[in-house]
């Protein structure tokens, strides 16, 4: 069983509000990390295009 899936069934009459700031925060990660997959993308491309020209 998942720490967070046992935090969110022991929780209190909050628990809706605690999985809605969960599910955002994991949004914000996601961002986060397609921002950083898509500057390594960036790179890599400049890379290419200076090695192959």
């Amino acid at each position: 069983m998942q720490a967070g899936y046992l935090l969110l069934s022991n929780a209190s009459p909050r628990a809706p509000q605690a999985k809605a700031g969960m599910q955002e925060h994991i949004a914000q990660l996601l961002r986060a990390i397609e921002g950083v997959a898509n500057r390594i993308d960036g790179l890599t491309s400049g890379l290419k295009g200076r090695l192959s020209g």
